[in-house]
């Protein structure tokens, strides 16, 4: 982690992700799940449906200030029905060398997931998505349907780090366009 070159727009954010085990993540929006704020923030819980303002402010103001206005879940708030409680997030997540995530999928494809790599993009670090094989590059966002069977590697030479964006599908980004979506059976699950 010492040779870790993180984008300057993010200080202190490596020093705060180096807990034990493979998998660190620090949300910046988490929806309606709620999780427990880091330590430091202790003070400051997790809102329904609002950037964490102190982890905003700390740690990544630009990112969230670009992203702020782009959720359809902070747009709208509660006037938009998540059909999970994840249906949106952003996160920063450091993977450790070597790490697998073994193959998952969501719980609806009412969303769609977005990667944007920080660092740690290369080497034979990759993402499955339905028996496609991707692989990040710094800088570069890949998009995908997390409702799909995926999973991850990552080079067992480096850590891998992503900003890690949850977004409502956007053809259901309106009530009533998700209305309609779901009765004519185009979300699942119904």
């Amino acid at each position: 982690a010492a040779n870790l070159k993180l984008p300057e727009a993010y200080p202190g954010l490596q020093e705060n992700m180096h807990q034990p085990g493979n998998w660190t993540k620090l949300a910046i929006y988490n929806g309606d799940e709620l999780p427990e704020p880091p330590a430091e923030f202790a003070d400051q819980p997790y809102e329904q449906r609002k950037f964490h303002e102190g982890i905003c402010a700390s740690y990544a103001p630009n990112t969230c200030d670009i992203l702020r206005g782009l959720l359809p879940g902070v747009r709208l708030g509660t006037m938009l029905p998540y059909l999970q409680d994840d249906q949106e997030q952003i996160q920063f997540l450091r993977l450790a060398p070597g790490s697998q995530i073994e193959t998952h999928a969501a719980k609806s494809n009412s969303r769609l997931t977005l990667h944007l790599c920080l660092s740690g993009c290369g080497g034979s670090s990759h993402l499955m998505v339905g028996g496609r094989r991707l692989r990040w590059r710094q800088g570069e966002v890949i998009a995908f349907d997390d409702s799909y069977f995926h999973s991850v590697s990552i080079d067992p030479r480096s850590e891998r780090w992503i900003l890690h964006v949850m977004v409502t599908h956007p053809e259901l980004e309106t009530r009533d366009r998700a209305k309609a979506a779901y009765e004519r059976g185009w979300v699942w699950p119904d």
